[in-house]
């Protein structure tokens, strides 16, 4: 019996398993069509689906089948239904489906923060080993980035009571893409768009080294509005058997988890599979999507290499000669036997199903002079009568054509190296021909991006633009995982070989700046990111005009990073400028638009309330309405709503805004991503100001534990929390304990952001603590330290008369009266009309 037919019996069985028992043998038998020995066998496999354990060896006769049997004795609890149930902050409403592997429910968000509709998947017991566990969690991580219109969202993950994992996933409503066409009577080319839209999601996850391996109509949904989702991304691959430890072998032995009759040959076989397999599937979504039929009426052996077009499969005559011909050749292309012969990338696709449209010639047909006459002539028909004067400049369309065909080709072959290069990364775990024989199968995603880059550095890839753009996609997905110094390292290589390409007014270039800034903003180098983002702002000045939305997101930019170095005036200034210019296309520059109008929010909050809390409305049914109201731009807004609230000392509001924050970073990021541990930093900052100085003290206790563990001791993240700690520490009366971490905070800011005004505030902090437990030598000297730093800068005036007020009581502590008294009276002078931290207000005498 061929490893092939194994294949094939065990495809079929799952999907058995997934129809009610009523009508499993009749699926069967019409899924066999007509080959008795596939029958008989499925046949017997279901048998035995209802027999006790100790007879399902009889049944099984091959080492994959084994696989089944935790499966098998779990479809015993077929009726389990959890509706009514709460797990963490979701409550199952009702059951949606259940299928061989999970089952879905249809879930309310009741943590009280905003309702939420989502589909909660739950695994099947069996498949909820801690490593799968480890795993799923990392593989979260990298889903989160994925944040596309057309692409259903993970919001949500963990684990039951019992140990098994769950996600939850966005809740779409809407129909199957085949059965939205059929009852809304969408015509061909309405068929084609929302197919491009796929396409179009398809390519973004791609991007992101994210392979979906499961499409087919059911999970693309359309809603009422003719809005096109792509479900369950990422949860195929997590649930291979390739991502299992062992997962190699049980692929080799015929466990394939896809749905059968829409699975690409590769998959059938039991080979890795790449993109290439996504377009193929895309191919068989569209022959169904286009006839109304499956192109294969069994389930097809692996080696099958005829590709059924569509036209043949159609009665209509019209339909029949519009499909006939280019529809033909792009369905056909992406079904090729050989993944090398099909799309190199989704968008490639996509972009032939464009051409298709506008009736121009397409890459999957032979490009003949008569084909392109035939385009032409449908495209422009009022041509046609000046043909015979068109006939003179045959010789320069020749020369034209061919230097086009010779563009094309050059495209192509950088496609192909594309595909190849991700094709590798991709298969960076596979047991048996891993990327680095010593990590073999347990190969993490830094460690196969590593390798990736290592492999950009040999020299196998020749073509400098493809090594551009692979370098800024590693880099992208670098920083996606907190890896800041690796992407900086990409990207500037990248940067270098753009200019060297372009020149230094190369528009390719404005991407690759704005992630180098974030990327030094990210470690604390503010310096270094200015000057990105000055460059960027004057190459988007020389590339468009004064007023145009992309010269205000640099300049938006710039104000993030004099923000940063707490030049609040020009700051605002910039964001008012940048915003201004955004607002006229806010879709195309939502998030600079969003992050801008919730930073201004925050500059303005004090000295126009008015003002500020409009913009952050405005930010707040921006990010609702693009991303979603559990979006990371959707957190942003939580975290400056609860600052704006914790001013105003409303710390109920500010608590529960900052847990909404809280709960969509933990959930799309994990728990020790950067933003995550951000706003936790915020939560501990609001229970120091709300007098919860016991629950602060135990935030910034783990706040530092987490930070030292993820960014190492010399990083200003570190030093923000042992500066916070003191804080905490000082306020319980615990002054001595205090000293020291002040002190630490002070080496931290000072080795990693030498001059910054940051690195005055723990110098400030630790005169204070000095006073209280009487060393005001120490305290005078940590004081004017602290000064020394500030300057006279307009920007800093709090800190400069605190700083002075603290110097003042250490000069009359040590019996210098005169002096202290004029020291206070400056001090006192520049904390007028501000509003000063309670435990100054009394040291001060204000």
């Amino acid at each position: 019996m061929s490893k092939s037919f194994d294949i094939i019996a065990d495809q079929l069985f799952s999907a058995a398993l997934l129809q009610p028992a009523g009508e499993r043998a009749g699926f069967v038998r019409e899924e066999s069509a007509g080959n008795a020995q596939l029958e008989r066998r499925v046949m017997k496999l279901l048998s035995a689906a209802g027999s006790p354990d100790e007879k399902l060896a009889g049944a099984f006769d091959t080492a994959r089948e084994s696989l089944w049997r935790d499966v098998l004795r779990e479809e015993a609890t077929a009726g389990e239904d959890l509706s009514g149930q709460c797990v963490d902050d979701w409550r199952l409403v009702r059951r949606l489906a259940r299928g061989g592997l999970a089952t879905v429910y249809l879930a309310r968000r009741e943590d009280g923060n905003f309702d939420q509709k989502a589909a909660f998947k739950v695994l099947r017991r069996g498949l909820d080993t801690d490593d799968v566990v480890a795993r799923f969690r990392a593989e979260r991580q990298i889903l989160s980035t994925l944040e596309h219109p057309s692409i259903a969202r993970i919001l949500d993950g963990g684990a039951m009571g019992d140990g098994r994992p769950y996600l939850v996933l966005e809740f779409v409503d809407g129909l199957p893409i085949t059965r939205y066409c059929d009852e809304n009577g969408v015509e061909l080319r309405g068929r084609i768009r929302l197919l491009m839209r796929v396409l179009e999601a398809l390519h973004h996850a791609h991007k992101h080294l994210v392979v979906h391996r499961d499409i087919k109509p059911s999970n693309i949904l359309v809603n009422a509005e003719g809005h096109v989702s792509l479900l369950d991304f990422g949860i195929s691959k997590l649930l291979d058997p390739e991502s299992l430890p062992g997962g190699g072998t049980l692929t080799r032995t015929g466990v394939a988890l896809l749905t059968p009759g829409y699975g690409s040959p590769e998959q059938q076989a039991g080979r890795p599979v790449t993109t290439a397999s996504d377009i193929y599937q895309v191919g068989l979504v569209a022959y169904e999507l286009i006839t109304g039929k499956r192109p294969f009426r069994d389930l097809r052996l692996p080696g099958h290499v005829e590709t059924p077009l569509p036209s043949r499969s159609l009665d209509d005559g019209k339909l029949r000669r519009e499909v006939t011909g280019d529809l033909d050749a792009i369905i056909g292309m992406a079904m090729h036997d050989d993944p090398g012969r099909r799309y190199a990338s989704a968008l490639d696709m996509r972009d032939d199903l464009q051409r298709y449209l506008d009736h121009r010639p397409i890459v999957a047909r032979p490009d003949t002079l008569g084909y392109r006459f035939a385009k032409l002539a449908r495209r422009r028909p009022w041509m046609v009568p000046a043909i015979t004067v068109a006939i003179l400049a045959v010789a320069g369309y020749l020369a034209t054509l061919t230097v086009y065909n010779r563009q094309l080709e050059f495209e192509k072959r950088r496609a192909q190296a594309a595909e190849n290069f991700m094709v590798d990364l991709l298969r960076s775990p596979d047991p048996f021909t891993p990327a680095d024989p010593e990590l073999g199968s347990s190969i993490t995603v830094v460690e196969a991006l590593d390798l990736g880059v290592a492999r950009l550095g040999s020299g196998d890839i020749d073509d400098p633009a493809l090594q551009a753009s692979l370098l800024d996609s590693i880099a992208g997905v670098y920083a996606s995982l907190d890896q800041h110094r690796e992407a900086i390292e990409l990207g500037e290589k990248a940067l270098a070989i753009k200019r060297e390409l372009h020149g230094d007014n190369a528009r390719e270039a404005l991407a690759g700046l704005v992630m180098l800034a974030q990327q030094h903003q990210a470690i604390g180098d503010y310096d270094t990111a200015l000057g990105y983002r000055e460059e960027e702002l004057a190459l988007a000045k020389r590339l468009f005009p004064e007023s145009h939305p992309r010269v205000g997101a640099a300049e938006a930019g710039v104000a993030a990073l004099q923000e940063a170095l707490g030049n609040f005036e020009e700051s605002a200034r910039l964001y008012a400028l940048g915003i201004a210019k955004m607002r006229q296309a806010p879709e195309e520059h939502s998030r600079p638009l969003i992050n801008a109008l919730a930073a201004l929010s925050g500059l303005l909050d004090e000295p126009d309330p008015p003002e500020a809390a409009a913009l952050l409305e405005e930010a707040r049914a921006l990010a609702n309405e693009l991303f979603g109201a559990d979006s990371l731009s959707m957190a942003l807004i939580h975290v400056q709503a609860a600052t704006a609230a914790s001013n105003y000392r409303d710390f109920e509001t500010a608590t529960r805004e900052f847990r909404a924050a809280l709960d969509i970073y933990e959930a799309r990021l994990g728990r020790q991503h950067g933003a995550t541990l951000t706003a936790l930093n915020n939560l501990g900052v609001l229970h120091t100001r709300a007098g919860e100085q016991e629950r602060a003290e135990q935030v910034f206790r783990e706040l530092l534990e987490l930070s030292e563990q993820k960014y190492g001791r010399e990083h200003r993240s570190v030093a923000v929390q042992y500066q916070n700690l003191g804080t905490v520490v000082g306020r319980q009366g615990r002054f001595a304990e205090a000293v020291p971490l002040h002190r630490q905070a002070h080496e931290i800011f000072d080795a990693t952001l030498p001059g910054h005004f940051m690195t005055a505030y723990p110098l400030i902090s630790l005169a204070y603590a000095d006073l209280q437990i009487g060393e005001p030598a120490a305290a005078e000297q940590a004081a004017r330290g602290a000064l020394e730093i500030l300057g006279t800068s307009d920007s800093q005036a709090y800190a400069i008369g605190v700083a002075r007020c603290l110097a003042a009581l250490a000069l009359e502590a040590q019996g210098a009266e005169t002096e202290g008294q004029q020291w206070m009276v400056d001090a006192r002078a520049l904390l007028a009309g501000l509003s000063v931290d309670p435990i100054y207000q009394v040291a001060c005498r204000l």
